[in-house]
């Protein structure tokens, strides 16, 4: 059989196991507030829509934009909505194997791309209406057409290069941090990049003007400091957890196991046969060579592990130095430095397969079971906010005219994605160490005026109520006649108590 022909049927059955791995589960968890926010916002006017590119803080534009189009496509099902990104990620897979086979080996290729197409964290992003998996495809394709123009000069690819950072960054503000990781990769592609300086210069000053756009607002919080809600993780934190999101995903599928394996996949991706493949790329920066045409050549292989290892490293550094003065980190903000860990982890394997393929294959098989476990487990059960359940619940109980109240006033519109409008509806009391029993006494007599029955839809109450104080003057001042506690969700129908006067 005809060895492109082989290849392209591989790549091919592997694609169809990224599908089947992702679409099998898509619609198993409910909508959480962040998909049906995204949902909402691209939703607005047009003219809001625009405003957004240069609106304080607001995170995202573009891709609000995208899913405008899309939802207008597709409508907005949880399925329609969540393919959206199921696209993403196995767009996300090919160009996986593009960068491994070009830079490295066609075994490389398809090892980093079936790793990527098993990753538990990846599956789990591309069945979200979020726009996660989309950032990881826009930024394995520009890091590819970034290596292409810096060997080839092209000005075509100098443009695509500047408008593909543009967009990354408009669809999520974190994607920031690829320019300077790409100005460091230009260093690790010296033999045949240093011929590119002038142009790589002008297109990565020309990737960071979207920067200059919020530097107004940006550079204010970063040099005063500030608190945006997240807390602060150590250095060593935010490795273990990119770490364990990248081997075991959302959950504690396979234990340690998996991780331990990628940790000595690394090591041997790194170490073996990397010597004498540095040893040959400091000759040729000290000697002023350019190297082979070839990507394949051993001096350009070296190169391009060190070229990885700052696509896996710089970004978490560089959000480090961010959250020394603004505390920002959350894994998922980090998710495109994940196809860089699994290049790593599959030149681990190519370099332990050409001494020992047997073990080479043990390894590879144990990942994969670890990594399967854990898709398997984050399609087992309910994980995140349960109002699919919380929505059919209420509908089946409730009668007309009965009151339903949000507490987080935030999560109603998750709740109407899948019950409808909910009037007559209130919002919780928001609280802080400030609020009074008094005040909380006087906000819940307002909120429930000519009502009987209060249904109390409760998730996520310590955002704005740490110290219970709504809860627990329902509990005071009503009977509870039926409650369902889901995951991340509880639903309560309460009957105001006659002891405490009746419907006020």
């Amino acid at each position: 059989m005809d060895r492109h022909v082989l290849r392209r049927g591989t790549l091919l059955l592997l694609l169809l196991l990224a599908f089947a791995l992702r679409v099998s589960g898509l619609t198993v968890q409910s909508m959480w507030r962040d998909e049906v926010d995204a949902l909402r916002f691209s939703q607005a006017s047009l003219a809001d829509l625009a405003k957004n590119f240069s609106r304080t803080g607001w995170n995202g534009p573009l891709f609000y934009v995208l899913l405008r189009v899309w939802v207008h496509l597709t409508g907005s099902s949880e399925f329609a909505l969540r393919a959206f990104s199921l696209s993403s990620g196995l767009l996300g897979v090919s160009l996986v194997y593009r960068v491994g086979r070009t830079w490295f080996s066609n075994r490389i290729g398809m090892l980093a791309a079936l790793l990527t197409a098993f990753s538990p964290y990846m599956v789990w992003y591309a069945q979200e209406a979020k726009m996660y998996a989309l950032l990881v495809a826009l930024v394995v394709g520009t890091v590819a057409v970034y290596r292409e123009a810096l060997r080839s000069g092209n000005w075509r690819l100098w443009v695509t290069v500047t408008v593909l950072a543009w967009i990354i960054v408009t669809v999520h503000i974190m994607g920031a941090l690829l320019i300077p990781t790409m100005a460091l990769m230009f260093f690790a592609w010296w033999p045949f990049s240093r011929a590119r300086w002038r142009q790589a210069l002008l297109s990565l000053a020309g990737a960071s003007l979207p920067g200059f756009v919020a530097s107004p607002w940006a550079l204010p919080v970063l040099v005063g400091g500030g608190n945006i809600g997240h807390r602060f993780v150590p250095l060593s934190g935010m490795i273990a957890t990119m770490l364990y999101a990248f081997t075991r995903g959302i959950t504690n599928g396979g234990g340690t196991w998996a991780t331990a394996i990628a940790v000595v996949a690394l090591l041997a991706g790194t170490v073996l046969g990397v010597t004498g493949d540095t040893r040959r790329w400091v000759t040729a920066v000290v000697r002023g060579e350019k190297e082979l045409s070839t990507s394949r050549d051993r001096a350009n292989r070296g190169s391009h592990v060190l070229a990885v290892w700052m696509w896996l490293v710089v970004p978490v550094l560089g959000l480090y130095a961010v959250s020394l003065r603004v505390p920002m980190f959350v894994d998922r903000y980090l998710i495109w430095i994940g196809p860089a860990f699994y290049l790593l982890v599959a030149r681990g394997l190519d370099r332990v397969w050409r001494r020992s393929a047997v073990f080479a294959i043990l390894g590879l098989l144990a990942f994969l079971c670890c990594n399967a476990w854990g898709v398997w487990e984050q399609s087992a059960r309910p994980i995140k906010s349960d109002f699919r359940a919380a929505a059919a619940y209420v509908r089946e109980h409730r009668q007309p005219g009965e009151l339903l109240l949000f507490h987080i006033s935030y999560v109603r519109d998750t709740f109407e994605y899948y019950y409808g409008e909910s009037s007559p509806a209130a919002d919780g009391v928001p609280t802080d160490e400030r609020t009074t029993e008094a005040a909380v006494h006087a906000a819940m007599w307002e909120r429930i005026a000519g009502h009987e029955v209060v249904w109390l839809v409760l998730s996520e109450p310590e955002m704005w109520d740490r110290r219970g104080m709504t809860v627990a003057w329902l509990d005071a001042h009503a009977r509870a006649e039926l409650r369902v506690d889901l995951e991340r969700v509880s639903v309560v129908k309460y009957r105001i108590s006659n002891e405490q006067g009746g419907v006020p």
